[in-house]
């Protein structure tokens, strides 16, 4: 009897550690798909420019889906960052987007400023897609309804750039109100990074226990 208790308790455990494994496996490869979408559509892929081997002509395919993905999702969040600062908190912030050919490759500048400031550049590696990724992951790689799946993934991803709206507003801010370059670098790099992060956990946790399969 107390054989048989242990087996199937055995069992049970190797079937959750099966799960588990089989979960983040498919959301490896999401993320893994995403990154290999933007080496082979990037800015990196400029090695390869007249390439004719196979990562060159994905390049060539790819590239332009890549570049209008982080155009539109850059253009919505300086927007709404700029709406916030100049028509809500009222201080006289300016937008302005450039475009540099960099060794034959275009790159897009973004850029939010206050008088009396430098500015800030809001970069492809600040777009929030990462984290939208790694959102997306979960949820489709964690068993649940899919009617519930198709408003849960885009309201999480919403959520998620509305934090890193919060983190650029402040940033702009940060910059002309606190004069602590050290400041200014914790906030860009650690605190708002946490801050989006944790906005994308929450939504992770708040699927699995309240629409995963049990």
């Amino acid at each position: 009897m107390a054989s048989k208790s242990l087996l199937e308790k055995t069992k049970l455990d190797l079937n959750a550690v099966f799960h588990v494994g089989l979960f983040l496996w498919k959301m490896s490869l999401t993320y893994g798909l995403w990154k290999l979408f933007q080496w082979t559509g990037g800015f990196q892929m400029h090695w390869y420019e007249g390439g004719v081997n196979v990562i060159g002509q994905l390049h060539e395919l790819l590239s332009p889906l890549y570049r209008a993905l982080n155009h539109h999702v850059g253009k919505v969040l300086v927007d709404v960052s700029h709406f916030v600062i100049h028509d809500v908190l009222g201080f006289p912030c300016q937008k302005v987007i450039l475009w540099r050919d960099y060794k034959g490759i275009p790159e897009e500048f973004r850029i939010l400023w206050l008088p009396g400031t430098r500015g800030i550049n809001v970069a492809e590696s600040c777009l929030g897609i990462a984290p939208m990724i790694v959102l997306a992951g979960a949820v489709l790689a964690y068993p649940g309804p899919w009617k519930h799946k198709l408003w849960f993934i885009p309201l999480g991803m919403v959520a998620a750039e509305a934090g890193n709206i919060f983190r650029i507003v402040s940033l702009v801010l940060i910059q002309k109100h606190v004069s602590r370059e050290l400041l200014f670098k914790l906030s860009h790099s650690y605190v708002y990074l946490l801050i989006c992060y944790s906005i994308v956990f929450f939504f992770i946790r708040w699927w699995i226990v309240k629409f995963g399969d049990k």
